[in-house]
């Protein structure tokens, strides 16, 4: 084992089972590594000037809302020292938001003291992923890719997220490039069984009017219980609305207000009388 004397030790690596000082030598021009006890763990050296370069060389960062939820990509040719990443999240407002928002705390103030540009709108950036759940592949020369899902987003929202890798020595350095989504999604037709059934008194109806969110599209709605014979019971909706997931309450009550008997009746949901569906619900007293 080498002994520096007169080097002062630069760094001290700790693993489980031992630690390593290294030290530089240099009038002999060389690097030391001291084992001070028996290391049973594989340990990565690292030498140099922590801030002589960037920990991943970025080549893209992107995402797509069109499922409901925002699904972030990036990708990195190579890695050097790269702990991992952390995440970054805010909600982009648009002008009409910002002003009604304006307007809320301040009713005073006329439509053009109240209205912002959609960068003073936004929320502060929050962090939604650290580097200890998006982990980066500590050093590697090759091409990796990414994946994050967030799911914590509101339809129809408009989301900023910025990315910033994290090395070794614990600097961060920040994507310049920053990935803008607006959560949609496509919905289909759907009656879906009533929850709990059979129930006693009330039951929930999930029901999905089909089209794009943001198309807005409203179509009138008819959600209608019927008994046994065929005789209408209870209009539960009669309404338009736009494409998305729906759920209403039936108390089991008629229209006219009484309680309906114990036994078997059933719901039918047409919208636009071109989307049609049936299912049957038990009352048990």
């Amino acid at each position: 084992m080498q002994h520096a004397t007169d080097a002062a030790i630069v760094d001290t690596l700790l693993p489980a089972n031992g630690d390593v000082n290294i030290t530089l030598d240099d009038a002999a021009n060389t690097v030391v590594f001291q084992i001070n006890r028996i290391i049973r763990d594989s340990v990565l050296i690292f030498c140099g000037d922590p801030t002589s370069q960037l920990a991943v060389e970025m080549s893209g960062f992107w995402g797509n809302g069109d499922q409901g939820k925002a699904e972030l990509h990036w990708r990195t040719e190579s890695e050097s020292d790269n702990l991992g990443f952390n995440l970054y999240r805010r909600e982009i407002k648009d002008e009409d938001e910002a002003e009604a928002e304006a307007k809320a705390k301040d009713k005073t103030k006329t439509a053009s003291t109240s209205t912002s540009t959609s960068a003073s709108a936004s929320t502060p950036y929050r962090l939604i992923a650290d580097y200890t759940h998006l982990k980066g592949q500590l050093t590697k020369a090759m091409r990796t890719d990414y994946t994050f899902t967030d799911n914590m987003v509101t339809l129809g929202k408009t989301y900023e997220y910025k990315l910033e890798s994290v090395d070794l020595y614990h600097f961060t350095e920040e994507y310049k490039n920053k990935a803008n989504l607006t959560i949609d999604k496509i919905f289909l037709f759907d009656l879906e069984q009533n929850m709990p059934n059979p129930f006693n008194p009330t039951t929930i109806i999930f029901y999905s009017v089909p089209g794009r969110y943001s198309s807005q599209k409203k179509l009138p709605v008819r959600l209608e219980i019927f008994n046994i014979r065929g005789q209408l019971v209870k209009n539960l909706v009669t309404s338009d609305k736009g494409p998305n997931r729906y759920k209403v309450a039936w108390n089991g009550k008629a229209n006219n207000g009484r309680y309906v008997a114990s036994g078997v009746y059933v719901y039918r949901i047409n919208i636009g009388d071109k989307y049609l569906k049936t299912k049957k619900m038990v009352i048990v007293k």
